[in-house]
């Protein structure tokens, strides 16, 4: 039990660090400039609720600008989750 409640801890330092890091660090405005110049511009369809919901459906071609932010929604739910156990 002891070992757990410490694990919880550690898991959720780590996860919380993570998160704030990203949210610092990457900013969905950057990501989507440098996607924009990598792609030429160029744009795909993408289906992913998060996109659909933010631009119709689309991406640029080059990397996910959506991808950080798909992310952290996970390590957002994991640091609930610890925190109810």
């Amino acid at each position: 039990m002891i070992w757990t409640a410490s694990f919880r801890r550690i898991i959720t330092a780590a996860v919380s660090s993570i998160t704030r890091l990203s949210s610092t660090v990457y900013s969905t405005e950057l990501a989507e400039k440098f996607a924009e110049k990598q792609s030429g511009g160029n744009t795909i369809q993408y289906d992913n609720p998060m996109a659909v919901q933010e631009n119709g459906g689309w991406r640029y071609a080059y990397g996910n600008m959506f991808y950080a932010r798909l992310v952290k929604q996970y390590f957002d739910r994991v640091i609930v989750f610890l925190r109810s156990v």
